[in-house]
């Protein structure tokens, strides 16, 4: 049915799949299916994308009906399943990726719930002997970009920089001040101002004291040096006179299209997730020594990136529930040309 790639977003007209639809629109090349159970507000939504460069399809689709029914007409290249809560499906969970691999259909989901992800598993021999990708958990709008634009080509196979490996297409919506900012090449600095809280408990101040957080300050200024070798990169930040430093890089395995950073022997794993002109990091998963640890244990964060006056703007935020705050500084960065 579809001349283009076909894109079938179910639960499209609601508020995560809406977020993909926004991220796919600009696509000339896409044709995005809206799906969900009333045809009425998949009309009306679409509607409201009147500037998309994509063909913008309002389809029926339920999940507990006949799937072959509803996928064999349109045919699409990709499913994309962003409805939900996942953890609330009964046994047939799993019918509409048995539908996927059954039509040779590539498949993801944005579930968050553990046990229904870790169940997906399960079908990867299927999805393989189909010559399909079955992607559950990926709550990542990047990592579900790169899919539709390239299957799953290693994210260090694209693009000059790490960002930018990562972004995929998403890399040119966000602001230029974000951009020039990752683009270092070989090596870059910038300097700045910034603010640092820290928290006050014991607890607080160990943390922040292993990874080498500076000390708390209404003002001071603020420098980045940016080194790059073996693709990836090592950013040194200094605090007035204090300094600490992390490896960037990009995951693997399970963490693909993620930003892993090293400090010291933590790594987390982060989605580079555009939103509203800026650039936020949602924390997936870490590990210590290289052995993966529960989510529940791992600290909270709140970390974005931003263009204020014209000015690379950062906000990073951890804490703990043990702890309160461990650190917050913010502040602003311009590149050292």
């Amino acid at each position: 049915m579809n001349s283009g790639l076909g894109v079938l977003i179910v639960g499209g007209y609601g508020t995560f799949g809406g977020r993909i639809v926004e991220l796919l629109e600009n696509e000339p090349r896409l044709v995005l299916y809206i799906a969900g159970r009333s045809l009425d507000r998949a009309r009306a939504y679409c509607e409201t994308r009147d500037t998309a460069k994509a063909r913008l399809v309002p389809t029926i689709f339920d999940r507990d009906g006949d799937l072959s029914a509803h996928l064999v007409p349109l045919r699409p290249h990709v499913l994309v399943d962003a409805s939900g809560p996942f953890q609330t499906y009964g046994q047939g969970r799993y019918r509409v990726i048995e539908a996927c691999i059954a039509h040779g259909i590539h498949y993801l989901d944005l579930a968050d719930g553990s046990d229904f992800v870790e169940g997906v598993h399960a079908f990867d021999p299927a999805a393989r002997g189909a010559g399909v990708f079955v992607l559950s958990g990926v709550s990542s709008f990047p990592v579900l970009t790169a899919a539709i634009h390239g299957g799953n080509r290693n994210a260090e196979d694209d693009g000059p920089s790490l960002y930018t490996r990562l972004l995929g297409v998403a890399w040119q919506n966000l602001p230029a001040e974000i951009r020039d900012m990752h683009d270092v090449g070989a090596a870059a600095s910038a300097k700045g101002r910034a603010s640092v809280h820290r928290g006050t408990g014991l607890l607080a101040r160990l943390a922040a004291a292993v990874i080498g957080f500076p000390r708390a300050t209404a003002d001071a200024p603020v420098s980045v040096q940016f080194n790059v070798l073996d693709r990836a990169e090592t950013w040194t930040r200094t605090f007035g006179s204090e300094s600490f430093s992390s490896r960037q890089f990009a995951g693997r395995g399970r963490s693909e299209r993620l930003l892993c950073e090293r400090f010291g022997p933590l790594t987390f794993a982060m989605a580079l997730v555009p939103e509203a002109g800026r650039l936020r990091l949602v924390l997936r998963r870490w590990s210590a020594f290289g052995v993966p640890l529960p989510m529940w244990l791992c600290p909270r964060t709140d970390s974005y990136e931003s263009a204020e006056d014209g000015r690379f703007g950062f906000h990073v935020e951890i804490s703990h529930p043990l702890t309160g705050l461990i650190v917050r500084y913010r502040g602003w960065l311009v590149r050292s040309r």
